[in-house]
This record gives C-alpha cells, structure tokens and sequence, in this order.
C-alpha cells in the first residue's frame, strides 16, 4: 500500500528531518539537494556547500575531461579539479530519513527539474530499516546547476510486512551523512 498526503504527514513528522509540511504532496513528498556533493569520477573529493553544475556528455565535455583526467593521473593534485565539467554527481539530500521497518521507499526524480535538463536519477530504493541522509547520483540531459535547498526528487512511500532481514542488519550506508560514495572505494 502506497501511503497518502495524511498519512506521509504522520510519519514524516516523526522519521525526517528536517520536516517541512510543505514538502507534502498527494502520494509523495520531495526532497531537497543537500550540502554535499562528489564528482562520481573522482568520489573521494567531497564538495561542501557550493552549487554544482552537471554537465550535459558533449564532445567538448569529453575532452575538457580527458585533458583534466589526464593532468589529475601525472600531478595528483585537487585543484584540477576545478576544472572538470562532471556529467554524473553524488548528491546528498538536505533531509535525513528514518525508515520504519515495515516501510520501503521508491525514489523519483522530480518533474520539474527533469523538464530542465536533470537527468536519470540513480539509488531509486531505500529498504527496510535504513537511517540516514540519501546519496543519488543524477545526470544531465543539458548543463544544469543545482543548488542547495533545490528539490531534486520524491519518496513514494511503501508499507510491507515486516522483512526477517532489514537494511540496518545488511545494508552498507546505514546512517550515512553526506554524498556517500560507493562502500568497495
């Protein structure tokens, strides 16, 4: 059973933070880009409150890039990255979650920002029992910034019996806080 605007009301109140009853809407309810974002080529550089630009895969892109990738392999150095136009990011949401047991969530991009460029929107699950801030990987469809407080997605929200395995006994990202990158980096 997929919960509605009342009953999202009820459980949002109490499992995400920050709530804003303004987030709420029939069958769903949105999530915001957070502070925190990585380029998914060079995952272990965190990028802390500044809006990101995810840019469209172009030929000028895939050059700019190659040349940058190129320099980053010979200097090792962060500044370079400065330079490189990512076509995929990690971002993580403002709000941190706390899913109930006998819930699971689908994650959607929202339609607003896929009409402006906002591409495929990757992590569309978050299981039984997680705790944490989401990291979703997003791409684009043209060059697109954004900006923190953006809202980028929404939950649907799922009840389910109750799984003899939750995410807090298998998963690898329970209580993660920022755009997590992948736990076998």
């Amino acid at each position: 059973m997929i919960l509605v605007d009342w009953q999202i009301k009820e459980w949002a109140q109490r499992n995400v933070h920050p709530f804003d009853e303004y987030m709420i809407n029939p069958a769903s309810i949105d999530f915001r880009a957070g502070t925190s974002w990585r380029d998914i080529q060079y995952p272990q550089f965190e990028t802390l409150n500044k809006p990101v630009t995810v840019y469209q895969i172009t030929i000028k892109t895939l050059l700019v890039n190659s040349i940058v990738d190129a320099i980053y392999s010979l200097t090792h150095k962060r500044s370079v990255l400065g330079y490189r136009r990512p076509t995929a990011v990690i971002l993580s949401t403002l709000e941190k979650i706390n899913v109930r047991r006998n819930m699971a969530i689908e994650v959607k991009l929202k339609t607003t920002p896929s009409r402006e460029g906002l591409g495929s929107l990757v992590a569309d699950w978050v299981d039984n029992g997680f705790v944490g801030q989401l990291s979703v990987i997003v791409t684009a469809n043209k060059t697109i910034t954004i900006k923190p407080n953006d809202r980028i997605c929404q939950l649907v929200v799922h009840m389910t019996k109750t799984p003899s395995l939750t995410y807090d006994k298998v998963g690898h990202y329970q209580n993660q806080h920022g755009a997590t990158p992948s736990w076998r980096q």
